[in-house]
Order: C-alpha cells, then sequence, then structure tokens
C-alpha cells in the first residue's frame, strides 16, 4: 500500500478517535449540566416552602424572608445563579422579586429578556420591585449645573463615572460584572417596562440614603392591574418596606401607569 494512504488512514483513525472523545466529553459535561440543574432546583423548591420572595443580585446582602440570588456565590446567596434568567423558578412562583443595583449591570440585550422571565415567574398578582440604579438626564443635569458632589465639593465628572460606568476598579476579580453597561432616563425605563409586558407600575426618582441629590431610578411594576392606588403616598410606604436606602421624603414620582 502507497505510503502517503497509510499516513492517511492513520491520521483519520486518530481524528475519530480525536472526535469520539471530545464528543463523549461534551455529553458528560451536559449531563453534569442538566443534574446541577435538576439539583438547583430541587433545592429552590425547598426554598420556596418558606417565602415566595426573590432578591435578585442580592451580592453581599442578605435581606430575611427572601430567596437571596446573585451570580456569584457569597456569604448572603441562597441560590447562586445567572440573574438575568429566572427560569430556573417554576412559572408563576414568585409574589415579589426585588433588586437594588443591579439593572444597570446588565447588558442592553438582556433588560428586556430578564424582566420578560420576571414577568413569566411572578403570581398574577406579583409585582417586581427595582431600585438603586442612575437615572442619566438627573446626573447629567447635576454635572452641568455644579450641583454639591456626595463625596467632593462639585458634582464633577468623577461623580459622572461612579453613576455611569460603576467605578469598577474597586473590586478585585469582578470588575466587568461590576462595571455599568447602560444608562437609563424615565422615558427608557417605561419603554424597556412596555416591551417586557408590564402594564401597570410606576417610575421615580429619589435620594440615596442621607445624600441631597436626586439621582437614582426605581420602579414597582405589577403583571397584573393592582388593587390599590398608586400615587407617592402609597410608594413612599411600600418602598419602605424594601429598602432604608430610599430617602422616602425625597421621592419624586415621573411615570404613574394604572
Amino acid at each position: 500500500m502507497n505510503c502517503a494512504v497509510c499516513v492517511l488512514q492513520k491520521n483519520m483513525a486518530i481524528i475519530r478517535e480525536l472526535k469520539k472523545r471530545i464528543l463523549l466529553s461534551f455529553k458528560k459535561s451536559a449531563q453534569k449540566n442538566l443534574e446541577g440543574l435538576a439539583e438547583k432546583r430541587k433545592h429552590i423548591e425547598q426554598l420556596l416552602k418558606n417565602t415566595d420572595r426573590v432578591h435578585l443580585g442580592c451580592g453581599d446582602v442578605r435581606m430575611k424572608g427572601f430567596i437571596n440570588v446573585d451570580f456569584r456565590t457569597t456569604l448572603a446567596t441562597d441560590v447562586q445563579h445567572d440573574c438575568r434568567d429566572l427560569s430556573v423558578f417554576p412559572s408563576g412562583s414568585l409574589s415579589v422579586v426585588f433588586s437594588n443595583a443591579f439593572f444597570e449591570h446588565l447588558y442592553k440585550n438582556d433588560r428586556v429578556k430578564c424582566l420578560q422571565s420576571i414577568y413569566t415567574e411572578l403570581r398574577p398578582e406579583g409585582e417586581i420591585v427595582f431600585t438603586g440604579f442612575p437615572d442619566f438626564e438627573r446626573v447629567a443635569r447635576a454635572y452641568l449645573e455644579k450641583k454639591k458632589g456626595l463625596i467632593s465639593e462639585r458634582f464633577d465628572l468623577y461623580h459622572v463615572y461612579r453613576f455611569t460606568h460603576g467605578d469598577p476598579e474597586h473590586v478585585d476579580g469582578w470588575w466587568l460584572e461590576q462595571l455599568h453597561k447602560t444608562i437609563f432616563d424615565k422615558d427608557e425605563v417605561e419603554q424597556i417596562l412596555q416591551q417586557a409586558g408590564y402594564r401597570h407600575y410606576i417610575i421615580f426618582d429619589y435620594a440615596f440614603r442621607q445624600d441631597d441629590l436626586v439621582v437614582t431610578m426605581g420602579f414597582v411594576a405589577f403583571k397584573q392591574k393592582p388593587s390599590i392606588v398608586m400615587n407617592r403616598d402609597w410608594l413612599i410606604k411600600h418602598i419602605a418596606q424594601f429598602s432604608s436606602d430610599v430617602r422616602g421624603d425625597s421621592i419624586e414620582v415621573l411615570v404613574i401607569a394604572a
């Protein structure tokens, strides 16, 4: 037999063997992922026996009475999971999904998908409460009007950078995740909510804790028309149940879609 043919046949045999090993490795990996997902769902079913409220993107903050979820394992997490997709939870199983300082870390194409995923997992009377993401219009205005700064005398470019980018240099090992991926104003938030299927919501601005500058945004959105009347007085009391970071007296309602 021609030596060249022998070499070719030998190489083909090696390639076939490599393909088999790669395919076997892929199957084992896929099986392991499926088993891991099954275990995670079983764990979530146990957690749901105690609460149907989720704290999404919890980071290091553990909220009592919530299932605390984050993409990385911390001392606060009950479930380590990709926060963009809550399909690991049973459909229609959640009454509340709360998140603070999370929304701005999503890529532009993931924002609607995330809210749609939450919509699917909410009970009919369920709600989503998001706080802690910057209002770019307010941030820009604070800079242009040379407002008093939060960490220095003036609201300078570093202030703008902290709100638009998140100042990710202070974290070690997860710089990209800490980086703010998108910016918002009330029109952008309303458009995202509507695209995700929400028709009943209130969008607002507020000052963080004891700060004076109203540059931070939040919203409360319901899966179906709520029985309550959404207004500023209701919102102040409602938000206080979730976060002490929102200075209630500073809340300014931007949009109400009842």
